[in-house]
C-alpha cells in the first residue's frame, strides 16, 4: 500500500475517532470503561456533572471505592458472576444493576448501571463497560407496595370513625373504633356475625333498601340509622357504603359515624331556642333584624312600638315607610347610625326620638345594635327600650332640681341683700345720729363758732339722707320693674347731648376724686326716640361706679359711636376691675363683686340690674368687658328709633334741678366728694 493511501486511511480513521469523541464527550448519561479488577481506564464528562469529579481524577481509581459500603459485596459479586458466565454470545445481554454511588460532596445518588463484559483476541474477559444514569428522584418517590399496605392499615385502624367490611350479610373485618363502637373486644368475636343483626328493627327496611342501592349504584349517600350494641343499648349513627374488592370477593366498606350526642345536642338547640323565641317574644324591649332597611323580623313589644296592631303589617317594609325620625330631635341622624353597623360592626348605646306613620305617637327610645349573622347574611339586630316615662321623669327631676337651686340661690341672694340693705341702713343712720349728737354738743357750747361746725354736720346729714333715698328709690325701682309698672316715656331728643350734658354734670365729682372724666364722640348729633330720664339713670350708674372703683389719676371714658340702626355708648375706667367668674353675673340683681363688710365702696347689688332692665326696655342690649386690676368696659347698644307721622310723644324734660337731684342721689355713696 502506498504512503497516500495509507495517510488517507489515517486520515480518515482520525476523523472517526474524533467524532467518536464527540459523541462519547456529550453523552448524558456515564460511560465509563474499567479493567478486569475494577479501575477506571476511560470516563466521560458527565461524571462531572452527576458525581461531581473531573474525568481525569477517576481514572486509574477503582469503582468499588465510589459505592455505598452496603452496595460493595453485591456489584463486586455480580462482575465476578459475570466473569464466569460471560462468553462471545453473551455481548448482547448486559446486566442491569441498582447501586448507589458517592458522590463528590459525600452524599449519595441511585444510579441504574448497565454492565457489559470486554474480552481479548481469545475471548477471555478483559474488562467491562459501565453505562450509568442517575435514579435518585425516581427512587425517592417509589413507595413499596408492602409500604403501602401497611401505610393503609395503620391509617384505618385509627380513623376515629368505625370502618367495617362484609362479604354478603356477614361482618368480615372492622377496625378498632369499629369494634368499639359494637361493644366488641377483638375482631373474632364480630367476623362471621350478620349484619343485620346489629340494625334496629326501626332501620331495617332503610337498610334493606341501601343494599339494593349499592349493588345499583356502587355506592350511598350518608344515611342516618339506629344500631343495637352488643350490650343491647342503643345509638344513633350515620353511614356511607360503597362496593369494593376484598380478597378476590365482591365486599361492602362501610364507614360509620356515632352521633348519638349530636342527635341530643340538636334536641337540646331545639329546646333551647324555643325558650330564647318565647323569651325574646315576651321581652318588654322591642327586638328587630333588619336587613338594611327592610324589617325582617319583629317580637310583639316591637310591633306595638311601630304602632302596628299584628306583625304582618310590618315585615317586609322598608324601616323608614313605618317610622319617622325628626332629626332635629335627635343628637345624631339613625341612618348614618344604621350604616355605621357595617362600617364597625357595632352602634352604642343612642337615644333617639321615633314617630310611627301608622298611628303618629311619637316615643323616646334607647337604642343599641350590632352586625348579626342570620341565614348566612350579615343583618341588623336591633333592640329599643322605650324610656318616654323615664325621661320625662327625668325632666321633672331636672326642673324640680332646677327650681331647687335657683329657689337656693334666690335665698342667699336674698340674705345677702337683707344684710347688704341692714349695713346700707345701718351706716347712713349712725352718721345722722352721730351728727344730730355732735349738733346738740354744739348748741350747748357757749365758746364754739355754731355756724361753721353745724354746716359741717348737716352736710353730713343730707349725704348720707341721699344715700337713703338712693337705697329706697332701687329697691322700689327693682319692685316696678318685677311688676311690669315701669313704663317708658319716650320722647325724641338728641342723645348725643343728652349724654354728653350727663357726663359734664358729674365732671366735678371726677376731680374731687382727682380722675379724668373724657367724653368723645364719632357723631355730633343723633336725633331718636328714647326715655331721657331712664338714659340719665343709666349714665349716671355707670358714671358712678366707674368713678367709685377708679383710683386716684384715673380715667374715666365717655364714647359715642353711630352704627346708624344701633347707637353704641361706652363707659370705659383704668379702675380696678371685675373678676372673670364674676363678670357673667355682674348684671344679676343683689350682685357685688366684693361681698365683705370691709369693701372699698358701698351698695346694695341691685344698681346694675336696673340698669340692664332699663336697657332691656329700650329693646338695647348691655354688655362688660373687664380685666382685674386693669379696667372696664360697658357697651350699651340702643336701636335707632324715629318718630313715625301718627305718633304723639312727650316732649323732653328740662328740669336742671331734677338732674341736680338725682345726680347727687346716685353719687351719694362717694365720700369723697363730701365738701
Amino acid at each position: 500500500m502506498d504512503d497516500n493511501k495509507k495517510n488517507y486511511l489515517h486520515s480518515v480513521e482520525n476523523k472517526q475517532l474524533a467524532s467518536f469523541k464527540e459523541i462519547f464527550d456529550n453523552l448524558v448519561d456515564m460511560v465509563s470503561k474499567t479493567d478486569i479488577n475494577g479501575f477506571f481506564q476511560y470516563v466521560t464528562p458527565s461524571h462531572k456533572s452527576i458525581l461531581g469529579y473531573e474525568p481525569e481524577y477517576l481514572i486509574g481509581k477503582n469503582v468499588l471505592n465510589f459505592l455505598h459500603d452496603d452496595d460493595v459485596d453485591y456489584i463486586a459479586g455480580e462482575l465476578k458472576k459475570l466473569i464466569k458466565e460471560s462468553s462471545q454470545s453473551s455481548i448482547n445481554t448486559p446486566s442491569i444493576l441498582e447501586c448507589r454511588y458517592k458522590h463528590k460532596h459525600g452524599h449519595f445518588l441511585y444510579i441504574e448501571v448497565q454492565v457489559k463484559p470486554l474480552f481479548d483476541k481469545s475471548a477471555q474477559t478483559k474488562g467491562f463497560i459501565f453505562s450509568a444514569r442517575d435514579i435518585t428522584e425516581k427512587k425517592e418517590k417509589e413507595v413499596p407496595a408492602s409500604e403501602s399496605e401497611e401505610y393503609y392499615k395503620k391509617l384505618i385502624e385509627f380513623l376515629p370513625d368505625s370502618v367495617y367490611i362484609q362479604v354478603g350479610n356477614k361482618n368480615v373485618f372492622s377496625n378498632k373504633a369499629g369494634l368499639e363502637l359494637l361493644g366488641f373486644d377483638k375482631l373474632e368475636q364480630l367476623v362471621g356475625r350478620n349484619v343485620i343483626d346489629f340494625i334496629h328493627v326501626d332501620s331495617r327496611p332503610t337498610y334493606i333498601s341501601r343494599c339494593e342501592a349499592i349493588e345499583k349504584h356502587k355506592t350511598t349517600p350518608i344515611s342516618k340509622t339506629k344500631i343495637i350494641r352488643l350490650d343491647g343499648s342503643i345509638i344513633h349513627v350515620e353511614s356511607a357504603s360503597c362496593l369494593i374488592k376484598y380478597k378476590g370477593e365482591n365486599a361492602v366498606l362501610s364507614v360509620i359515624r356515632d352521633i348519638t350526642n349530636q342527635l341530643e345536642t340538636e334536641k337540646l338547640l331545639i329546646d333551647s331556642e324555643e325558650k330564647y323565641r318565647n323569651l325574646v317574644e315576651f321581652m318588654p324591649e322591642a327586638v328587630y333584624i333588619i336587613d338594611r332597611n327592610t324589617l325582617l323580623f319583629s317580637n310583639s313589644t316591637g310591633v306595638s312600638f311601630l304602632g302596628a296592631e299584628k306583625l304582618e303589617d310590618i315585615i317586609g317594609k322598608n324601616l323608614w315607610d313605618i317610622v319617622y325620625v325628626d332629626k332635629d330631635l335627635n343628637k345624631e341622624n339613625p341612618e348614618k347610625n344604621l350604616e355605621n353597623i357595617f362600617k364597625m360592626g357595632l352602634m352604642p348605646l343612642t337615644e333617639q326620638k321615633i314617630t310611627s306613620r301608622i298611628n303618629g305617637k311619637t316615643i323616646s327610645v334607647e337604642i343599641i345594635s350590632r352586625q348579626f349573622p342570620f341565614y348566612k347574611e350579615d343583618v341588623w339586630l336591633v333592640v329599643c327600650r322605650d324610656i318616654s316615662e323615664k325621661k320625662q321623669l327625668l325632666d321633672t327631676v331636672r326642673e324640680k332640681d332646677r327650681l331647687l337651686e335657683e329657689t337656693l340661690k334666690y335665698d342667699k341672694l336674698r340674705a345677702e341683700f337683707i344684710t347688704n340693705v341692714s349695713h346700707e341702713l345701718r351706716t347712713p343712720v349712725n352718721v345722722m345720729f352721730s351728727a344730730l349728737q355732735m349738733i346738740e354738743s354744739i348748741n350747748n357750747s357757749s365758746n364754739i363758732d355754731h355756724n361753721i361746725k353745724i354746716d359741717r354736720y348737716l352736710n353730713m346729714m343730707k349725704q348720707n339722707n341721699l344715700r337713703l333715698i338712693r337705697l329706697i328709690n332701687n329697691i322700689l325701682d327693682i319692685t316696678k320693674i318685677d311688676s311690669g309698672h315701669i313704663k317708658l316715656n319716650k320722647t325724641e331728643s338728641d342723645i348725643v347731648k343728652v349724654i354728653e350734658d350727663i357726663t359734664i354734670s358729674v365732671v366735678e365729682y371726677a376731680k374731687n376724686k382727682e380722675i379724668e372724666l373724657i367724653f368723645d364722640t364719632n357723631v355730633e348729633e343723633k336725633s331718636m326716640v328714647f326715655d331721657s330720664d331712664m338714659l340719665e339713670r343709666i349714665m349716671l350708674n355707670l358714671l358712678s361706679n366707674s368713678i367709685k372703683f377708679t383710683p386716684k389719676h384715673g380715667k374715666v371714658i365717655v364714647e359715642i359711636e353711630d352704627g346708624h340702626e344701633f347707637i353704641s355708648i361706652f363707659v370705659k375706667d383704668t379702675g380696678v376691675g371685675v373678676p372673670a367668674e364674676k363678670q357673667k353675673a355682674i348684671f344679676e340683681r343683689f350682685v357685688q363683686v366684693d361681698k365683705s363688710l370691709s369693701r372699698i365702696s358701698e351698695g346694695s347689688g341691685i344698681g346694675l340690674a336696673i340698669v340692664k332692665s332699663l336697657v332691656d326696655l329700650h329693646g338695647g342690649q348691655i354688655s362688660l368687658k373687664s380685666k382685674l386690676g386693669k379696667g372696664s368696659e360697658f357697651t350699651i347698644k340702643i336701636p335707632v328709633y324715629l318718630v313715625k307721622d301718627d305718633e304723639i310723644l312727650k316732649l323732653p324734660s328740662d328740669d336742671c334741678k331734677s338732674q341736680i337731684e338725682q345726680i347727687n342721689i346716685e353719687f351719694s355713696d362717694i365720700y369723697e366728694c363730701l365738701p
